[in-house]
């Protein structure tokens, strides 16, 4: 109903739709919670196709479409840093949305449609666990603009691909993608896109362990930002490089340090939209880490709890992974091998689900607790206890993780 032509009354609408369903050319449905929803029989659909192509209307049709749900994704990719936001609806308009971005990429003046279809897309197929459906949509949208002269769109579009290829630990592609995004980004005098490009070199230097080179990256990226106050501040950039120096505080054991650049990290948030509630969970499960490494166990299982919590109640999966292998580690240094154990089963099984595995700076993080508490258990104990985490569900999972006297 809310997507109907607004030259009608809703209750002409409404008496439209009904007529269809008794007339068994439109479905109705309702979801678990209740929320109803019109379709077309398929060949239904497609008589109505083939007539709109017909009648000569069929781009001007599509054009309305890919405008409208331009809007709505644009619209909608605002909340996506707030915890609560709700997925369903996103989800549902799924196939519209993808409909809505290849007409956009093959239609003439869709260019700018592209890149506001294309953030709400790139959020869904980053959080949802589906970076290879947005990497083969983003293939196809390089292969129809790689003559164009590049623009605001099209750089931020290859820094989502380069994200997602990141995710996948496809670092040669990552990379590459980057270093054309710097370099395009200089040629438009486009700062932001620059610095975020380089906090992604560093990221993906990071990620193969490579601490000096993700270092200079993050380094460079904070000194093009004082240089450039206050315009290229646009995309939580500077956040983005104090993580990055204090992920590498933490994994050269300098603890003090890291929690310096977390904190310092946590005070630009602070500054900015309280709406931006998954900044503050990042946040707080990297000062989890650095509690649970200093031995403050409870200090880290609180902060780990609400960077859960958050992150669950946005649907955020691969760092929900994240957290339950902190929270596992964290069982392990207090000798709770049985919760370690099922933790560590439950996020391997997410993040197999999700096809992308921790990066290999992660797994050496966590190697030595995995080992003490396959030993503490034995082979055979070890392997029931996992069993049971990878068979979790996300909700059983997450419910599991947050109760610290719950047993596998």
């Amino acid at each position: 109903m809310d997507h109907a032509d607004s030259t009608l009354e809703e209750w002409e609408v409404l008496d439209l739709l009904t007529s269809l369903v008794d007339k068994s050319l439109v479905i109705y449905e309702e979801d678990e919670h209740g929320v109803g929803r019109y379709r077309l029989l398929e060949t239904v659909r497609q008589y109505a196709r083939d007539y709109l192509v017909a009648s000569g209307e069929s781009m001007a049709r599509r054009d309305r479409h890919r405008d409208w749900f331009a809007i709505y994704a644009e619209q909608t990719a605002i909340t996506f840093q707030a915890a609560d936001t709700k997925w369903e609806p996103v989800e549902l308009e799924f196939p519209n949305l993808r409909a809505a971005l290849e007409w956009a990429m093959t239609g003439e003046g869709g260019l700018e449609a592209s890149g506001r279809l294309w953030t709400v897309l790139f959020w869904f197929y980053n959080l949802r666990g589906r970076a290879s459906e947005g990497r083969e949509v983003y293939a196809q949208f390089l292969a129809r603009h790689k003559t164009s002269q590049p623009t605001a769109t099209t750089v931020g579009m290859m820094l989502a691909a380069g994200d997602l290829a990141t995710r996948q630990h496809d670092y040669a592609v990552s990379r590459s993608i980057f270093e054309e995004v710097l370099r395009l980004s200089q040629e438009i005098g486009d700062a932001s896109s620059a610095v975020a490009a380089l906090n992604y070199l560093g990221n993906t230097a990071l990620k193969q362990g490579d601490l000096a080179s993700a270092k200079a990256h993050y380094e460079q990226s904070v000194g093009v930002q004082l240089e450039n106050q206050p315009q290229s501040d646009a995309r939580h950039n500077m956040l983005y490089a104090l993580l990055g120096l204090g992920h590498i505080a933490r994994f050269e054991q300098r603890f003090e340090q890291a929690r310096h650049y977390y904190e310092k990290a946590a005070a630009t948030v602070q500054e900015r939209e309280p709406s931006h509630r998954l900044l503050v969970a990042l946040l707080d499960m990297n000062l989890g880490h650095v509690a649970r490494l200093t031995g403050n166990v409870l200090l880290a299982r609180r902060y780990y709890g609400a960077s859960l919590s958050l992150f669950a109640g946005a649907g955020h999966k691969t760092q929900i992974a994240y957290n339950l292998e902190g929270l596992a580690c964290l069982a392990a240094s207090t000798r709770d091998y049985q919760r370690a154990a099922s933790l560590f089963g439950a996020a391997y099984a997410l993040r197999q689900a999700l096809q992308t595995p921790a990066p290999s700076v992660d797994r050496a993080s966590y190697a030595d607790s995995l080992q003490s508490t396959r030993s503490a258990l034995g082979d055979e104990a070890f392997e029931k206890v996992w069993g049971q985490g990878c068979a979790m569900t996300l909700d059983q999972a997450v419910e599991h993780a947050l109760d610290d006297g719950a047993e596998p």
